[in-house]
C-alpha cells in the first residue's frame, strides 16, 4: 500500500532526525540500536526510510537511546508548521475556485462525521 504524503513526511523527519541526532551525539548505529533495544539492520531501514511507519514504541525506545524527547525526534514542530502551511494552500484553493461557501457547509458537517 503506498504511502500518502503525511505518512511519507514523517518517515522522512524520522530518518532525517535520528541520523542527524545519532551523528551529532557520536554514536555509531549499532551503539543506538544496542542501547535501543532493535536490530541495526532494522535502524538501519529507518534511517534509509525503507521502513515506512515504526512504532511508537520504538521511537520511545530510539529517543530514549539518543536522550531526547519523542518530540525533538519525531521534529514535531517542523510536521506542525508544514501541514500549516498545507492548510494556507488548501485555503487559498478554494478561495481561488471559489468555494467558500462549500468549505462552510463541510465545516458545519463536521460535528455531525465525529
Amino acid at each position: 500500500m503506498p504511502m500518502d504524503m503525511t505518512e511519507k513526511a514523517v518517515a522522512d523527519i524520522l530518518a532525517q532526525r535520528v541520523r542527524f541526532i545519532r551523528e551529532i551525539r557520536g554514536i555509531s548505529s549499532e551503539t543506538l540500536a544496542e542501547k535501543a533495544d532493535i536490530s541495526a539492520v532494522y535502524l538501519s531501514r529507518i534511517e534509509n526510510r525503507w521502513v515506512q511507519k515504526v512504532s511508537l514504541y520504538v521511537a520511545l525506545r530510539i529517543a530514549q537511546a539518543l536522550d531526547v524527547s519523542i518530540s525533538e525526534l519525531t521534529g514535531a514542530k517542523e510536521l506542525d508548521q508544514a501541514l500549516d502551511i498545507k492548510i494556507l494552500q488548501f485555503k487559498e484553493d478554494i478561495k481561488k475556485h471559489g468555494l467558500e461557501d462549500k468549505l462552510e457547509t463541510i465545516r458545519k458537517m463536521l460535528p455531525l462525521l465525529g
